[in-house]
């Protein structure tokens, strides 16, 4: 898996890296990477776990193929 931070469309990119099937673009803000690492250490979902989900959907082409952009929409807490 490749993950590229980036807050912009998947536009204009390399085609070495949209080639690899582990490549997944996605937003970052510091607090939501600060909350995600807190998630994932206290045995929540992150987004490791969401960028292999999004993959496994594009392997079996629920998402089309030359989608990247991952939605890091965090699960509520309870």
């Amino acid at each position: 898996m490749q993950m590229f931070g980036s807050s912009t469309q998947a536009t204009g990119l390399d085609p070495r890296l949209t080639a690899n099937p582990g490549f997944v673009l996605f937003p970052i803000a510091i607090n939501d990477l600060v909350a995600d690492w807190i998630d994932g250490a206290t045995g929540g979902e992150d987004f490791w776990d969401r960028a292999d989900a999004f993959i496994a959907k594009r392997h079996a082409r629920i998402l089309d193929e030359q989608t990247f952009t991952l939605t890091l929409e965090r699960p509520a807490r309870d």
